[in-house]
């Protein structure tokens, strides 16, 4: 009974976290509630090992980075199955609902380290896998964010970056389409006049592809892209709709005229999401 009310406490810190930061933000189909029953879990943190360990197969004394572990989920999964997982947060809200879950679940909360002004408590080459789960798409000083990643992982390590591709236009944050490239004033514009909180907006990173590729090469990285191989997976597969009610709605209108093959075209002119990136150490540079 008592571990039922601290799991039901620790849930609580969580949903006031995330009404915090996203209320106003969400379209109303999907409130807050619904995005912590969803979104955050040991489900959601087990389908983001397995997408993972599909390009990037692990074995059991590999150590393992999740950059930016928000509620810690996927570490405390990770230490489940026996794996040496570790994680990091810029936030002290985090860190303490981070931290908490792991003692609840009666394991080393010091696996979850507090970072400051970019920099990585951690040895340098320490790291065989980096898991980078939409974190990129926040980062403010990217250049440090990848030389600090770089500087932690092994020799023979990889990143697996998954962050969404811009160039389709289109925001699963604010769940609406828009233009990346206009100037930043007319999109908040935008987003008021469709009622949603513009302050969330300024935080974001608007990635793609060769924005990525670019970014990672300036640290001695290279980035295999894996996305079209995702997305073309993805398209005879019944759920792939479910990611977006956008998605939805393209799906539904290409299967009435019988032109779904259209997604594979479209994929094939970089309109895909997510983006999914093998990222390692460019050997040559190093």
């Amino acid at each position: 009974m008592e571990r039922k009310r601290q799991e039901q406490k620790l849930r609580k810190r969580m949903y006031h976290y995330l009404k915090r930061m996203y209320e106003g933000v969400l379209p109303p189909h999907l409130n807050i509630q619904k995005l912590l029953d969803t979104g955050y879990n040991f489900e959601e943190a087990k389908k983001q090992y397995q997408q993972m360990a599909r390009y990037l197969p692990r074995q059991k004394e590999d150590k393992i980075l999740d950059a930016g572990s928000g509620f810690g989920y996927f570490i405390s999964y990770c230490l489940k199955r026996g794996l040496d997982c570790y994680g990091y947060e810029t936030d002290d809200e985090l860190i303490g609902i981070s931290q908490n879950l792991l003692r609840h679940n009666n394991q080393d909360e010091q696996k979850i380290q507090k970072v400051n002004k970019g920099y990585l408590p951690f040895p340098d080459s320490f790291f065989d896998l980096i898991n980078v789960h939409y974190v990129a798409d926040y980062v403010q000083d990217r250049d440090l964010f990848w030389k600090e990643l770089k500087r932690v992982l092994k020799d023979n390590g990889a990143i697996y970056c998954i962050n969404i591709n811009y160039m389709v236009m289109y925001c699963n944050i604010y769940y609406l389409f828009f233009i990346p490239w206009l100037p930043r004033i007319i999109n908040r514009w935008y987003l008021k006049l469709r009622r949603r909180n513009p302050n969330f907006f300024h935080t974001l990173n608007f990635i793609t592809p060769h924005s990525l590729k670019k970014e990672v090469k300036k640290q001695g990285l290279i980035c295999t892209n894996k996305s079209l191989e995702e997305w073309l997976a993805l398209i005879n597969q019944n759920d792939f709709c479910s990611r977006s009610p956008a998605l939805v709605k393209v799906i539904k209108f290409l299967d009435f005229f019988q032109l779904r093959g259209l997604l594979k075209i479209i994929g094939k002119m970089g309109f895909y999401s997510p983006m999914i990136s093998i990222i390692r150490k460019d050997q040559q540079y190093n």
